[in-house]
């Protein structure tokens, strides 16, 4: 069975939550994340949400503080070319979450910076679709990280369930792009799951 992973949608409430979940569950995704503030719904949910926290990377030092005892998908957001190559060495988060304007500096210092780092990337579709500019942003990032070998994980950051992602267009994109089988589906299936598999199997489990 092929577990599909959407990292990030942005409901703004708990009957948001709901109607995303079901329609994810629908399309065959197997968890969703969610930021941690929403994951406290006391609901039952078809798939497994899992709670994330987004952090600047210039205020990581406040990190302990906002997450506490929870358990959750730490992740970092970078704004400049510094904090790109900085956070791969930081040992709080798992994911570092880049804009568009970042795809020029995906390279070779990069992949080695993240290969001993054991995060992965996060690209919005949500970001890099917004315009043609943007799109061709995206071109270059998903072919510099094939190219590199650097893991990274799409999302689409859905504020509804209308705003979804169907995992076949996720891969037929990456198709078009030039991203070959069967790499064009690791981006929503094997790298999303190696930093959510503890949240998944935990409720799969429970």
């Amino acid at each position: 069975m092929i577990t599909y992973i959407d990292l990030s949608i942005r409901p703004e409430n708990c009957d948001v939550l709901k109607a995303i979940a079901e329609k994810a569950s629908n399309l065959g995704f197997k968890g969703i994340g969610v930021p941690v503030n929403v994951a406290d719904c006391n609901e039952r949910y078809p798939i497994p949400l899992i709670p994330r926290i987004d952090v600047e990377y210039r205020n990581l030092r406040g990190l302990r503080e906002q997450v506490g005892s929870r358990k959750v998908l730490v992740v970092i957001e970078v704004s400049g070319l510094n904090d790109l190559r900085k956070a791969p060495l930081s040992k709080a988060g798992s994911v570092i979450r880049i804009k568009p304007d970042l795809a020029k500096y995906i390279d070779k210092s990069q992949a080695r910076l993240l290969a001993g780092s054991g995060k992965i990337l996060e690209l919005s579709l949500k970001d890099f679709t917004k315009n043609k500019n943007n799109m061709y942003k995206f071109a270059i990032a998903v072919r510099r990280m094939h190219a590199y070998d650097i893991p990274y994980a799409l999302v689409s950051d859905a504020q509804n369930e209308y705003e979804l992602w169907h995992p076949r267009m996720i891969i037929g994109l990456l198709e078009l792009i030039g991203i070959p089988q069967p790499y064009n589906s690791a981006s929503i299936t094997t790298y999303p799951l190696r930093v959510s598999k503890r949240f998944i199997l935990k409720v799969e489990e429970s």
